[in-house]
């Protein structure tokens, strides 16, 4: 089922009503967000300065902030050691054993082709190999053609 969206079927008249319509929603929902937003604002804060700002409740707020300070630091101390630890187990180690490149007669081996197939589509700036008909096909920028006639046609 299609859906019909033809702007220009709609008169100006009926444009206008529905461009009021939902900027009026719009501007409703909004005060209503905003106002419901900033009671709930108003109602925490005053809570929240009773409960842990009166006299009676100040022994146990300072008791509260002592220990999120003693646990922040305990642990900013931990990832501390942690982060200097590695740091000095395994900073500055050259770790990356990077695979020699492939002879070019492994290369050959694995194609079953010639080594002399193999240089040539090394000389090329960038080439795929497909497979069509159980056969290899080297493309470059240029041509294509069977894996076997590389080294002779370059």
């Amino acid at each position: 089922m299609s859906i019909i969206n033809k702007p220009e079927l709609k008169s100006s008249r009926q444009k206008t009503i529905e461009s009021f319509i939902v900027a009026v929603g719009i501007i409703t929902l909004n005060v209503i967000l905003i106002s419901f937003t900033l009671a709930l604002w108003g109602f925490s804060v005053k809570y929240i300065s009773n409960y842990l700002f009166s006299a009676d409740a100040i022994e146990n707020t300072l008791k509260m902030l002592l220990n999120l300070i003693f646990f922040g630091v305990l642990i900013f101390l931990s990832m501390l050691a942690w982060a200097k630890y590695n740091i000095l187990m395994y900073a500055n180690r050259n770790r990356r054993k990077h695979l020699p490149p492939l002879a070019p007669e492994m290369i050959a081996a694995y194609y079953n082709t010639d080594i002399e197939c193999v240089r040539a589509a090394g000389k090329c700036k960038s080439g795929t190999v497909d497979v069509e008909n159980d056969e290899l096909i080297f493309c470059d920028n240029e041509m294509c053609y069977p894996i076997k006639e590389i080294g002779t046609n370059k």
